[in-house]
């Protein structure tokens, strides 16, 4: 996965509610929109978005002015192992996209998207 597609997908779900919204009702395209590929065929559940606003929500008091390093495609070498925990448990889907099968789905901005 392009570390460059993975930062946009980062900075659409965090600066853009619109995005986010649409991530959580129909992921497989929210995820085609940022170029990510997603598998034929492949169905991935709805997400909660209250609990992705909380996620968001709790990366942003985090980060504070700095929440911007992490539309980078290196921001991981930019930030601590705290910071970088913080950021994959709020972008770790896989509970929600069921993990079995072909929607086991893992959004990590550790580095991939894993199907």
């Amino acid at each position: 996965m392009d570390a460059k597609v993975l930062a946009e997908f980062r900075k659409r779900v965090i600066e853009d509610a619109g995005y986010r919204k649409k991530f959580c009702d129909d992921p497989v395209t929210a995820l085609k929109d940022v170029g990510i590929d997603v598998p034929q065929g492949t169905t991935i559940p709805k997400l909660n978005q209250k609990e992705l606003d909380d996620r968001i929500s709790n990366l942003r008091t985090q980060f504070g002015a700095k929440i911007g390093t992490l539309y980078t495609a290196d921001f991981s070498k930019k930030i601590s192992a705290g910071q970088l925990d913080l950021v994959n448990k709020a972008f770790n889907f896989g509970a929600a996209f069921g993990g079995i099968g072909p929607v086991a789905a893992r959004a990590s901005v550790a580095g991939t998207v894993q199907w």
